[in-house]
């Protein structure tokens, strides 16, 4: 293995912290070294690691899982090896299209004559998840009918107790991932994904991180 800065001697052993912050090398020449794997602190840090084939695609499935450690530790991996996982990540985020007529249309069907109409508006609003959020809660506020008030309030309920679907999940802790590594080319990446639906979620996330991002300058 190779000399890493620090050691005298070559590197034998590599081991993270549980955590993934950290990392603990050990050398030939007997020292050991704790490294501190924040990227805005120790920027140099990714040059300890590059992920081979496949494994850049094993860490895209884990952001998305429901074990919140293993995401973690999945999207630390991913900050410490910047380079490659902001190319990674540009390919794989795309700003948010949402059919704002669809989603008009399908908040007015909620009140259609047919019943079949108004449980597949119903059925179809529940998919698009937090997508769907903003549009229910401003036609609420427009006086609608008894009938699309109740399938409106069953839906945001709905929203309150169901937990945040995988592929949003993976959505959100990308996004984190692109702040913590907060380089230029990150920003660029922000600033396309806030060009998205104003409605969508990631759209919304990307706007958050670029004003945290503008404030932290």
């Amino acid at each position: 293995m190779q000399k890493v800065e620090g050691h005298k001697g070559e590197i034998q052993s590599l081991a993270f912290s549980a955590d993934g912050r950290r990392l603990v090398s050990t050398s030939r020449d007997t020292s050991a070294l704790v490294w501190d794997l924040n990227t805005k602190s120790n920027p140099g840090v990714s040059a300890l690691q590059i992920l081979r084939n496949g494994e850049l695609e094993d860490l895209w499935a884990d952001l998305a899982d429901k074990d919140a450690a293993k995401a973690d530790r999945a999207a630390w991996r991913l900050v410490r090896t910047s380079e490659q996982s902001i190319t990674f990540l540009r390919n794989r985020l795309h700003a948010a299209k949402l059919d704002l007529e669809r989603l008009k249309q399908l908040v007015n069907d909620l009140d259609a004559k047919r019943f079949a109409v108004r449980d597949k508006a119903q059925t179809d609003l529940a998919e698009l998840g937090e997508d769907a959020e903003l549009a229910l809660q401003n036609a609420l506020k427009n006086e609608p009918s008894l009938e699309k008030m109740k399938r409106i309030e069953s839906l945001l309920e709905r929203l309150t107790k169901t937990t945040v679907s995988p592929d949003h999940l993976r959505q959100l802790r990308s996004i984190e991932v692109l702040e913590h590594i907060g380089s230029a080319p990150v920003r660029e990446i922000l600033e396309e994904l806030a060009l998205g639906s104003s409605d969508a979620q990631l759209t919304k996330e990307a706007n958050e991180s670029l004003k945290r991002l503008n404030k932290s300058k």
